[in-house]
């Protein structure tokens, strides 16, 4: 068996919570050499601060400089720059919600390093607008390669999504 661990980036968290320093260190515990991508959105109702001396990861804000500035090509030239630097060998996006999300989804895709969605969420946990659902099947069909996701439900939106059932992994939440 191959002694080289396995490289994965994880984009999403703004703020880390503890609940995200559990679950990161447990997947940094278990061998991966994991990078976590913090992006530059406020959230006011998540004012979490990170003793980054507990994190047994890397956590990297590549964004921070001039990303909240930049016009879209220029985020996804600079995204797609900065994954072929980093060269990992898989992203995992941790939901669809934001422009960085999708520049490093779109930017993974090019550059043909696997993408994987990372969702809580389920189809009828609240009100859904038709024309962004077919936005975001269209936008998931050809930018996730597989998705882990926290249940059921779940599970059953992220196929309707466009994931293909067999590349869907229940993993549960915190």
């Amino acid at each position: 068996m191959n002694n080289r661990q396995i490289e994965v980036m994880i984009i999403g968290p703004t703020n880390l919570g503890p609940y995200h320093l559990a679950r990161f260190n447990a997947l940094a515990d278990a061998g991966l050499t994991l990078t976590v991508v913090q992006t530059p959105i406020s959230e006011f109702h998540r004012p979490w601060k990170l003793d980054a001396d507990q994190a047994h990861f890397q956590i990297e804000r590549p964004y921070e400089a001039n990303g909240t500035r930049v016009g879209w090509r220029e985020l996804i030239g600079c995204t797609q720059k900065y994954l072929a630097r980093k060269s990992p060998q898989a992203v995992i996006c941790v939901g669809y919600n934001s422009r960085y999300i999708w520049a490093m989804s779109i930017s993974g895709r090019r550059l043909g390093i696997p993408v994987v969605l990372s969702l809580v969420g389920w189809e009828k946990e609240r009100r859904r607008t038709w024309i962004k659902e077919i936005v975001k099947r269209f936008y998931c069909r050809y930018c996730f390669d597989a998705a882990l996701v926290t249940g059921t439900r779940a599970a059953a939106y992220a196929q309707r999504l466009g994931v293909d059932m067999a590349r869907i992994w229940k993993v549960g939440n915190v």
